[in-house]
């Protein structure tokens, strides 16, 4: 994993338009990838308007038709399937296109390399930040400190990266993106086959820079909930098998 300088990260993500707020942010959120990781693949896997425009201008690569369901929601299978088709190396990154990423990521990617499979979250700082961010040197120390003083830590269920090894999903059920629980499903799936997962929390540290909002209950979050079964009490952050120290080494947890 990450061994050489020819097996790189692969990172993918499916932004909205880049108009306002939310062009604000997700420029934001992939200008800290590219300067956390320079060398890694970013996948911008969407169909909204201007997203293969501003995928060239910040140096990522867009990969258009996505497949919806009756509602133009994106599926998630189907975005996953093409991350692993286009991805560079044997390491991929499903992010949010909301977070940014501060302090750890490039260590804990390392560090995670010794599992032959894997499955690495980790929990969120919350703190809404519509502006422009300056990315001149001392960026993280900046953005981390003003998170952590006027955001909060957001809980266990929410995760909004998925750090895996490619190939690990193969049989993902048609969830529909950002409807709730299709993200703890990944988790559970993994775990149910007893592949490694790590809760990375004390050593990755993310940014939510998007607005936090608590969405209505819709058919397709009844969909998704169906499909997920008991991911949302199995599939969370807190029930990872490993927990990776800040400093050197990973503890066991106990089976729940």
């Amino acid at each position: 994993m990450l061994r050489s300088l020819g097996d790189r990260l692969t990172i993918f993500t499916v932004p909205r338009s880049f108009d306002g707020a939310i062009g604000i942010i997700q420029t934001n959120a992939v200008k800290s990838w590219k300067l956390t990781f320079p060398e890694a693949k970013i996948l911008f896997i969407s169909d909204d308007d201007g997203v293969d425009e501003k995928a060239r201008k910040l140096g990522g690569v867009h990969i258009p038709g996505v497949q919806c369901n009756e509602y133009s929601t994106p599926m998630v299978a189907d975005i996953f399937e093409k991350a692993q088709n286009h991805a560079h190396g044997s390491v991929l990154c499903y992010i949010n296109s909301d977070i940014v990423m501060t302090y750890g990521f490039p260590a804990a990617i390392q560090r995670v390399g010794e599992f032959e499979k894997f499955l690495m979250i980790g929990q969120r700082q919350d703190w809404y930040h519509p502006h422009p961010i300056d990315f001149s040197e001392g960026w993280q120390a900046r953005i981390w400190q003003r998170a952590v003083k006027k955001g909060t830590l957001h809980g266990p269920t929410a995760i909004d990266y998925h750090v895996f090894t490619k190939g690990l999903y193969d049989k993902i059920p048609k969830f529909a993106l950002g409807r709730r629980a299709w993200d703890n499903w990944l988790v559970m799936d993994v775990l149910r086959r007893e592949v490694p997962v790590i809760d990375a929390t004390d050593v990755i540290k993310v940014v939510h820079i998007g607005k936090t909002t608590t969405k209505p209950l819709t058919e397709e979050i009844r969909r998704n909930r169906s499909l997920s079964g008991e991911a949302g009490t199995w599939g969370r952050v807190n029930f990872a098998t490993w927990k990776m120290a800040p400093i050197y080494g990973y503890q066991k947890r106990k089976t729940h």
